[in-house]
Formats: C-alpha cells, structure tokens, sequence
C-alpha cells in the first residue's frame, strides 16, 4: 500500500508552492483522495510520516480555505446593503397600512432574462401586479379626502439576496405607480435561473435570470 501514500504525499507537499487562496481545488482534491484511503481501510490505521504530513497540510489549508471565504463574504455585498438599506428608507416615511384601511392586494411577478437587472425585473413584477385592474369606486369611496391621490400603497418585492444590491433603482420602481403614496419593502424571495446563454450585447454577466415577486397592498 505504499503507492496511494506515497501519491499522497507528493500531492500535498507540492500544493504548498501556492499562495492560500489557490488552495481550494486542491483542498477538495486532497479530501477526495483521504476519503478513498479510508475506505479502503487504509487509511486511519495507518501512521506513517506520509500521512502525518498529508493530515497536517489538509488542517491548515482548511483553515486558510475558511478565512478566505468568510473574507470574500465580508467584501461582497456588506456596502451594497448598507446603500440599499439607505435608498429603501426614503420609501418607509410612513407606517404600513392598517388592515381595516385596505382595499384589496395585487400580485405580480417579473423577470430580467438578460443583463441580471433586478430593477427591470422589479418593474415589470409591478406593472404585471396593477396593470390588469380599473378601480372606478376610489374617486367616490376617497372623494372627501382626495380621490385617487389620497390612496396609499404598500409594495413588497421579493428579491433574490444575490441581487439586493446598490444597483436596484427604487425611484424607478415607484415610478411605475400612476397615483397614490407608495410605501416600499423588500425581503428575500424571487427566484435566479439559468437562461442557458450569456449575451454579451444584452449585458450579461452570466446566464442568470433574475425574477422578483411584488405585492401591492392598496388602501387609504
């Protein structure tokens, strides 16, 4: 049984010729192979400097593999959010509306099939929630208060996290309602799928599709 071993120890002496963050492949590939050895029986009992070496390297390029993501973590997205979070409280100056105060509630959805644009898909998730109604009766059921300007409306989208980003153009979004005082919320939701092509004159970035659910809570 000397030539798995030995295999091995090749395997990850050379791996340290490499800085940390190239370490992943390697490190599922080590993985695969301990896993190997072990079944075979081989492995556990075994206590040769080969695998000494081998158990030592894999535990550091562990380490080295955790740090690099939670380091790539805290780079991605953290900013982004806190922007969003900003843009979003310019939309939440008012409180929700209380139930007795609703009229009804629309549904929609929407999707970006290129260019990964959560505000097109966000849009469109807004237009498809309104865009098939007529409400005669707000003038008169408001006519006292204002008719149609007086009408609140309390919009959730459902966003995939991936794509709640500084990006989203909000004002966009409250721009496809006609009337009315428009209260914004987002949540984690949607769907991201493949389109199955990235385009590049479309502006993909990859081949996802970005879909986002809205509500559209209509009240006074």
């Amino acid at each position: 049984m000397i030539y798995p071993l030995l295999f091995v120890s090749i395997v990850s002496s050379t791996a340290f010729l490499f800085e940390p963050i190239r370490h992943r492949h390697f490190f599922h590939s080590a993985t695969w192979i301990a896993t190997s050895l072990r079944k075979q029986g081989e492995l556990w009992h075994c206590h040769s400097p080969p695998f000494k070496i081998l158990h030592l390297k894999m535990s550091h390029l562990k380490i080295a593999n955790e740090n690099q993501i939670e380091h790539e973590n805290n780079l991605s997205g953290g900013d982004e959010k806190n922007d969003l979070s900003a843009k979003l409280s310019k939309h939440q100056q008012r409180d929700p509306i209380p139930n007795d105060d609703i009229f009804f509630i629309e549904l929609g959805f929407g999707n970006d099939s290129h260019g990964q644009s959560s505000t097109k898909a966000s849009i469109r998730a807004c237009r498809n929630a309104i865009e098939f109604n007529s409400i005669p009766s707000i003038q008169r059921l408001l006519s006292d208060s204002g008719g149609y300007d007086a009408l609140k409306l309390d919009v959730l989208l459902a966003i995939p996290p991936k794509y709640q980003t500084d990006e989203l153009d909000l004002d966009k979004v409250v721009d496809v309602f006609p009337y009315g005082d428009v209260r914004l919320d987002i949540q984690d939701g949607g769907m991201v799928t493949k389109s199955g092509i990235a385009i590049d004159r479309f502006g993909d970035v990859n081949d996802d599709m970005v879909v986002v659910c809205a509500s559209v809570i209509v009240g006074h």
